[in-house]
């Protein structure tokens, strides 16, 4: 699993990121900060997270210097 997904098992990035969301929703933001359980990672299946590198892009060898 990539580790930005296991970033949410840090207490303060979650209520970081969930206070963003309900400010950026015009939503009213508690005082103590959005509420938020653990998540159960193993659960957590991102079909779209793909861990492997990209290969590198091949150089452009056609340019000429001026």
């Amino acid at each position: 699993m990539p580790h930005i997904y296991q970033n949410w098992r840090d207490e303060d990035n979650r209520r970081f990121i969930l206070n963003e969301i309900a400010w950026t929703a015009k939503l009213e933001v508690p005082p103590e900060s959005v509420e938020t359980a653990l998540p159960d990672l193993a659960t957590l299946q991102p079909a779209s997270a793909d861990s492997t590198p990209r290969p590198p892009k091949p150089k452009n060898t056609s340019a000429q210097p001026k």
